[in-house]
């Protein structure tokens, strides 16, 4: 990396696009390779200008050179094996030369052709066949695809190219067997780069070689060992693989098919007796090759598929068939142009079929979970499981399966089910980082006010409070660290409303746009101050805003003061104050006109920011428990010394989530339990 921090910008530099590019919040970026001054290829992220359209092995001609990223952002590029970032102000994009060109030609004609409709199911086409998801990723039915479980099946796998490699084969049967072999893994090379190179289709390539080969030399193919020489071989080659969490997930995903597939499969017939043998061999793949992976993916994306068996049994092979299909009409739109209205109006229209069984799978009541499991813990659990899978080895009986199935899923069930009726009233400040995140819970009944940044860090966190289901979402603004992670919130939790201010449906300030863009398929309802809203013991009352004077930002955040009568008797016990972002300045005049009285728990402003409260403030609103969610080291200071002195000179306890992690206020009608995850 210091190679790339001293080199500048002496002359053009040609980076290669090695992925299509992702769209995020603040533009279009791409992994892509380059030669330093110094001589030395590194790996770059390479922020695309504006304007610049460009695809996986492009050529890019730009004149700014690699530069070492801060010193907080360096882990972040080294797990991604990159030197740095460049972010030109234009560039040329050429297309590749030779062979790499003419492949490239292709897939990006087969894209254009195929996203011709503007559909979602184009889309799903673009991803299936050529690999290329950027328009899929932006699409509401990803969210359905990653809820029924099925991301896997929509990046090019090994699945995908042994379903190619298949047809190919079954066209090339004729051939002498050593050329058949030869043409094969042409085939394979080819199609991977057409693939973008994505590391599993890589990984299913070589292994698929190393079986063709042992097949010509008539030497038993093993493909345990393939999977072995094949991980030490791309470690080698690319050591950063290592901290890939793709690639990871299809290793284990082989590792889980070539170690339990044949019991997976025996105790398949058993459960149809040896019926409809194809639904009992897929169902036994999916099972096999999820037993290593949900281990690993689980704590990871902090999210469970309850109906991924039965998506995968149902649309994954529909999935399969339109991959091999879209191959074949890439070939033909290519030789026969005046096909491509056609054949590419036909792909778009299976492909929303299949979206369409796709949203049915997802649209079941908690089809997708949030889950908090620890790495070390799941991977102990899998290993177990394996353990006992091997002892039962080779006479599996459906008995013998249920017998062993039947106790984990009742121990899933009652824990998935009874847990929620176990909390009481609560107030729960979620750890997720440098963002807003509060559950305000009665029982099985709860709402959340703002949801942080960090998908995997909410989501964890509402499975830690066994949360299941949300009466409302409250958005207090459209800051990205308070509503940032919405859209991974509806798509995993069912949401009843999500409540914003009146103005902000209305507002034209970008954040607000985007905001409103994510809630286009939710149900939305806005308040101004003087609305209420009530769920179980709680009750909150909006005190501000009544009209936006700020355009969106903080001042113009909601205010809410929560009452809560924990023991039912009709008095309110316990008194709080949601604030959002908004400070003193707006605080105070409340305040002073009565319409924020004293409070028992103050979420603290702006995370606790300098100008959130003053010694005016606290003095009138005399919190005994002040909440501050703040990301440890962050950037901006927060919360400042002076806040928490004005908090500490008020007798005010004070529970930060950079220090305490989760914080959990246990509401009684005599007293608050103050419950931090951890010590400080």
């Amino acid at each position: 990396m210091q190679d790339a921090a001293a080199d500048r910008s002496d002359g053009d530099r040609v980076v290669t696009l090695l992925a299509d590019p992702t769209v995020g919040d603040y533009g279009s970026y791409a992994t892509g390779r380059m030669v330093l001054a110094s001589g030395r290829t590194v790996s770059v992220r390479v922020n695309l200008p504006k304007d610049v359209a460009a695809h996986c092995w492009d050529r890019l001609v730009v004149t700014d050179a690699a530069s070492q990223p801060p010193q907080k952002a360096q882990a972040y590029y080294a797990q991604r094996g990159l030197a740095g970032s460049i972010s030109p102000s234009s560039a040329d994009v050429q297309a590749p030369r030779g062979l790499l060109g003419a492949i490239a030609g292709l897939r990006n004609r087969t894209v254009a052709h195929l996203q011709t409709a503007g559909t979602p199911g184009a889309h799903l086409m673009a991803a299936l066949v050529c690999g290329d998801r950027t328009a899929l990723f932006q699409d509401a039915a990803y969210d359905d695809i990653t809820a029924a479980g099925l991301a896997h099946m929509v990046a090019v796998s090994g699945a995908h190219l042994a379903i190619v490699c298949s047809l190919v084969g079954v066209l090339l049967t004729r051939l002498p067997r050593p050329l058949r072999t030869c043409s094969l893994i042409a085939f394979m090379l080819v199609y991977a780069v057409f693939a973008g190179c994505p590391a599993s289709v890589l990984r299913a390539a070589f292994m698929a070689a190393l079986a063709l080969c042992a097949a010509v030399a008539k030497r038993r193919k093993d493909a345990l060992s393939a999977l072995a020489l094949c991980i030490v071989g791309f470690l080698a080659l690319e050591p950063v693989l290592a901290l890939s969490v793709s690639f990871a997930l299809s290793c284990l995903s082989m590792l889980g098919i070539g170690l339990f597939y044949p019991l997976a499969r025996a105790w398949a017939a058993a459960l149809f007796r040896g019926r409809i043998p194809a639904v009992g061999d897929s169902l036994a793949l999916t099972l096999a090759a999820s037993l290593l992976t949900l281990p690993v993916s689980a704590p990871l994306f902090a999210q469970l598929s309850l109906v991924s068996p039965v998506s995968n049994l149902v649309v994954s092979p529909a999935l399969g068939g339109l991959c091999a299909l879209g191959l074949a009409a890439a070939f033909a739109m290519a030789l026969v142009p005046a096909l491509v209205p056609a054949l590419s109006s036909g792909l778009a229209f299976l492909g929303n079929l299949a979206l369409a069984a796709t949203h049915l799978c997802a649209r079941v009541p908690h089809a997708c979970v949030p889950v908090d499991v620890d790495l070390v813990s799941a991977l102990a659990v899998a290993a177990a499981l394996a353990c006992a899978l091997y002892r039962l080895w080779p006479r599996p009986s459906l008995a013998t399966g249920l017998a062993g199935i039947a106790p984990c899923a009742c121990a899933f069930l009652a824990a998935f089910v009874f847990a929620p009726f176990l909390h009481g009233s609560e107030i729960d400040m979620l750890d997720v980082g440098q963002g807003d995140a509060f559950v305000l819970r009665s029982g099985t009944r709860a709402v959340l006010i703002d949801t942080g940044t960090n998908d995997t860090d909410l989501l964890k966190g509402l499975a830690r409070r066994d949360v299941r289901s949300l009466d409302a979402v409250v958005i207090t603004h459209a800051d990205d660290d308070h509503c940032g992670s919405l859209p991974a919130l509806l798509k995993s939790v069912p949401v009843g409303v999500v409540i914003v201010a009146a103005d902000l449906p209305t507002c034209p300030s970008e954040s607000c746009a985007k905001l409103m863009g994510q809630l286009q398929d939710a149900p939305v309802e806005g308040v101004r101050a003087g609305d209420a809203f009530n769920w179980g013991a709680f009750t909150a009352r909006v005190v501000s805003p009544d009209a936006y004077a700020d355009e969106g930002g903080n001042a113009d955040s909601l205010v809410l003061v929560v009452t809560a009568d924990p023991d039912a008797d009709g008095r309110d016990d316990v008194r709080a104050l949601f604030c959002g972002d908004a400070e003193a300045e707006v605080l105070e005049p409340l305040a002073e006109a009565g319409a924020i009285p004293a409070v028992d728990i103050l979420k603290v402003p702006h995370h606790g920011s300098k100008a959130g409260v003053t010694p005016e403030l606290l003095g009138a609103l005399a919190p005994r428990i002040g909440l501050i969610s703040v990301g440890e080291g962050n950037r901006y200071g927060h919360p400042h010394p002076e806040t928490i002195q004005a908090l500490e000179d008020q007798g005010t306890v004070v529970a930060r989530t950079d220090q305490e992690g989760d914080v959990v206020c246990e509401l009684r009608a005599d007293r608050i339990v103050l419950a931090p995850s951890r010590l400080h």
